[in-house]
């Protein structure tokens, strides 16, 4: 912590020193927690759309089938 003066006219203030480390303690889990939940965000629209792709050619299938006439 600095050793300063206070503001003319003021005996003491307070003054709060967060350490860097301890900063980067708690934003640390903050910013891992954001990425997690990007990446199962990302991963479960890649799968919705894989399914949404699996249905559409399923359904291109069946109505070949039924221009074959089977």
């Amino acid at each position: 912590m600095r050793d300063t003066t206070p503001p003319a006219g003021q005996t003491e203030y307070f003054r709060f020193d967060l350490p860097y480390y301890l900063l980067l303690l708690l934003l640390g889990p903050a910013v891992g927690y954001a990425v997690y939940r990007a990446r199962a965000y990302r991963i479960q629209s890649l799968e919705e759309r894989r399914d949404e792709l699996a249905l559409e050619q399923d359904k291109a299938d069946l109505q070949e089938l039924d221009e074959e006439g089977l």
